[in-house]
């Protein structure tokens, strides 16, 4: 498949990896609350023609504890 990147058409071809890990990363406030964060793989696609480059396309998931309700 082709892909425009910076404005140069490459091709790549998408790859399929099984989960690892997908850890969180927690971070406490002074106020109590806390944050999560991780980062999710939704695509990983292979440069064709180069050897170990990549592209992936990810998601950033977040959670909030101890959040107050909104009113």
């Amino acid at each position: 498949m082709k892909m425009n990147v910076n404005g140069k058409e490459i091709e790549v071809d998408q790859v399929w990896a099984a989960r690892e890990s997908e850890p969180w990363n927690e971070y406490e406030l002074e106020n109590g609350d806390r944050i999560r964060l991780k980062t999710v793989a939704k695509k990983i696609l292979k440069v064709r023609g180069a050897e170990h480059q990549y592209i992936v396309q990810s998601q950033n998931i977040v959670d909030v504890d101890n959040a107050p309700e909104p009113e």
